[in-house]
């Protein structure tokens, strides 16, 4: 039952209101009436009522669109009123002589100049007519209402969808062209170590187990995240392992912080793959992470310049949509040139509550 009503907010309204016009009818009329009139009043405003307006949302249901409301809609709602405003008065008709036969004496304390007027069926079917069209008005404001709310909910709920699913392409699996080169070097180093190359091979599962299960979060632990930049770095170098210096200064306090998953991964593969393995000469690779105040900077620095291929850019602009997509205008990415460097540099907000997911 509870259940029927929180689904159906119509029927709560409609018992609810009835029932207080009922109520107040009978209390405006309890000096001289006996409890048997009463229960006429209140009878002939609850149960007439709510049989009447029930029959007259179905017929609008039937027959009218809000979507497409005109001056033909129009009028099938005026003729809606007036019909149910007729079965109204011949309902409260046909209940108070239904009471007359089952009690003694139906007995309303109304004044003498009220009973003589001539007019007073007029007057009471005036006065239903009015409360029928102050219904009608609630029942399409609550409904136009209820519609506003449910249609904003859906909206949210295909803006969260459509944003999760941006994100989830944004988030950048492992190329498959890493992979392909991650194997072919690992065969190469079976026939060198093959104790190194099992743990290579493990180390390439790890991070592609990393980029699946990853997919469906927004946000793990830094010292997570570098665990995994860890493993990359020793896949992409494993041909030449003194090709690079890699230098990591991971402060304390950040490692508990959270980021986006593979983004700073990609920072690598932007130092590494479109960075250092471009030139000929040993490069240098700087990790470095500081918080100042309420923000996280990640820095990762290498020596060179940076690959103008469109590879490079689309990646790029990868990390710079899932910043948006996550943090708006809190967040940013950059990279810039210096005394022979290439700094890469990512801005996020320190939330200490986890990015909800979508």
């Amino acid at each position: 039952m509870i259940k029927f009503l929180t689904k159906n907010p119509f029927w709560i309204v409609q018992i609810i209101g009835w029932f207080v016009s009922g109520l107040f009818v009978a209390s405006a009329n309890k000096s001289g009436s006996n409890i048997q009139a009463l229960f006429f009043l209140f009878g002939s405003i609850f149960i007439v009522g709510i049989f009447s307006t029930s029959l007259l949302r179905a017929y609008l249901k039937k027959f009218v669109s809000v979507e497409k409301i005109g001056i033909k809609q129009i009028a099938i709602i005026f003729l809606g009123i007036f019909l149910t405003t007729i079965s109204w008065f011949l309902l409260n008709f046909c209940f108070g002589y239904l009471v007359g036969l089952l009690v003694d004496s139906v007995d309303l304390h109304v004044k003498k100049n009220f009973l003589d007027s001539p007019n007073i069926g007029l007057f009471v079917f005036i006065l239903n007519l009015f409360l029928i069209i102050i219904w009608t008005v609630l029942y399409y404001g609550i409904k136009m209402l209820i519609d506003y709310n449910r249609s904003r909910i859906d909206r949210l709920r295909l803006r969260d969808k459509i944003k999760q699913e941006q994100l989830n392409i944004l988030k950048g699996h492992i190329n498959p062209e890493f992979m392909f080169t991650s194997l072919n070097n690992i065969k190469g180093l079976m026939l060198e170590d093959v104790s190194d190359s099992r743990n290579k091979l493990t180390q390439l599962a790890e991070l592609l187990r990393y980029s699946l299960t990853k997919n469906n979060i927004n946000t793990v632990l830094l010292e997570e995240e570098i665990v995994y930049v860890h493993n990359f770095i020793e896949l992409v170098f494993i041909e030449n392992k003194t090709a690079s210096t890699i230098e990591c200064h991971i402060d304390e306090a950040t490692k508990k912080l959270e980021i986006p998953p593979m983004l700073l991964l990609n920072m690598i593969e932007l130092a590494t793959k479109h960075g250092v393995l471009l030139h000929n000469v040993k490069g240098e690779i700087f990790i470095h992470s500081e918080r100042r105040e309420d923000q996280l900077f990640l820095t990762v620095t290498h020596s060179g310049a940076s690959s103008p291929k469109s590879q490079r850019k689309v990646l790029e602009k990868s990390i710079q949509q899932r910043l948006k997509l996550l943090y708006k205008e809190e967040a940013h990415f950059s990279r810039t040139f210096k005394e022979g460097n290439t700094i890469l540099e990512l801005v996020l907000p320190i939330i200490e509550e986890k990015i909800t997911e979508v």
